[in-house]
């Protein structure tokens, strides 16, 4: 439903379900950054795809880009983040020179999948096309590493009357919105949000206890010994993601309609176990589909 829906390159769809396989087929069984994860992203995205009508506003070929690097972003994920490929020397921190050796990973297991002749989604485009959609999903993978989050949330509060074939307005949004959808768990019911925070904190205690054993410098936010849930929780959603929704927001084009992100208030975010504390910083509609897993059916 959601890739038939999203895919309007209908020369895509009938050959999805391969890549979709080796998709799953090539993420780890971490606590956290699983395919689960990969899937949530990418439900996540065609929720404000549809819900926000952007598919009037983006291509079809944004579209496809933005859904396949939803789902595959995360791609053979080790478990343990860019600071410990650093700090220990990892093969991944050598191939990358220490330059996003992660996110430069992903890209490179997404790029082997579709060039398998049987996961090949893109076989009936051109080449041209298919240069487009490659070159875009590497840049939108590339753009999770969250050291780029600033520079993002940056290049989107400088848009001054968002303009669609502005290639720099254009890839701002697009940034912008696998950034938000990434870290959007706290966007779902808080009981859901709760047990994504539980599983990324214990891939981070894992993490932590490793560099402790390894002799390696101990990343402060995953130590278990000073780390507060609550607190990193809290700083995470007002630091974070309320500020790329408050800019997301402001990007305000005739082609949007009322659905898409709204002003923020972010008191209710800061009280624990409030049935309002998921995230209020999307609009009615957006925050609904994304609470009860319904989609607005088109």
């Amino acid at each position: 439903m959601i890739f038939t829906d999203c895919f309007a390159l209908t020369s895509l769809t009938h050959c999805l379900f391969n890549p979709q396989c080796c998709v799953r087929n090539n993420y780890r069984e971490n606590p956290f950054h699983n395919f689960r994860h990969g899937f949530c992203v990418a439900q996540t995205m065609y929720t404000v795809i549809w819900t926000c009508d952007l598919q009037d506003l983006l291509s079809p070929v944004d579209i496809v880009s933005l859904m396949v690097a939803a789902l595959c972003h995360d791609l053979d994920h080790p478990g343990l983040s860019n600071v410990y490929q650093v700090n220990a020397g990892t093969e991944l921190a050598a191939r990358y020179l220490n330059k996003s050796p992660l996110e430069n990973h992903h890209w490179a297991i997404t790029s082997q999948i579709l060039s398998h002749e049987e996961a090949n989604i893109f076989m009936h485009c051109d080449q041209e096309e298919v240069q487009r959609i490659l070159q875009a999903i590497m840049e939108l993978i590339l753009a999770t590493d969250m050291t780029h989050h600033s520079n993002i949330l940056r290049n989107i509060q400088q848009i001054q009357g968002f303009n669609a074939s502005d290639m720099e307005h254009l890839t701002a949004l697009m940034m912008g919105l696998i950034k938000l959808c990434d870290i959007s768990n706290e966007a779902r019911p808080a009981a859901h949000a709760e047990i994504w925070a539980d599983a990324l904190f214990q891939e981070y205690f894992l993490q932590s206890d490793r560099e402790k054993a390894e002799g390696l410098p101990v990343t402060p936010y995953m130590d278990p010994d000073t780390v507060s849930k609550a607190q990193s929780q809290s700083s995470f959603i007002s630091c974070l993601i309320v500020p790329l929704c408050q800019a997301l927001g402001q990007v305000r084009v005739t082609d949007l309609h009322a659905d898409w992100v709204t002003s923020v208030n972010a008191a209710p975010l800061l009280k624990p176990h409030s049935p309002t504390s998921s995230l209020s910083c999307l609009s009615p509609a957006l925050s609904q589909s994304l609470r009860t897993g319904t989609l607005k059916e088109r």
